[in-house]
């Protein structure tokens, strides 16, 4: 029988608030302040947005196996 690895990545979507320019970092570091790649403009870390929806939320499927944590795989 084969087995299989992985590995689990948090990743980040920023949105700037000066020209609305969207961009994405995997296991960002934390930090006070971000530079828009699109505009340059310095924004400030105001924490992350509240969670869509709780783990209770997450339907568990035979096509789609769900995790103790809540987090599908696909």
């Amino acid at each position: 029988m084969s087995h299989v690895h992985f590995s689990i990545e948090q990743l980040h979507h920023f949105q700037c608030t000066a020209c609305s320019g969207w961009w994405s970092i995997g296991d960002a570091p934390p930090r006070d302040h971000w530079f828009c790649p699109w505009c340059g403009t310095q924004l400030i870390n105001a924490g992350p947005l509240p969670p869509l929806a709780s783990n209770g939320d997450v339907a568990e499927s035979p096509s789609s196996p769900v995790l103790n944590d809540g987090l599908a795989i696909d």
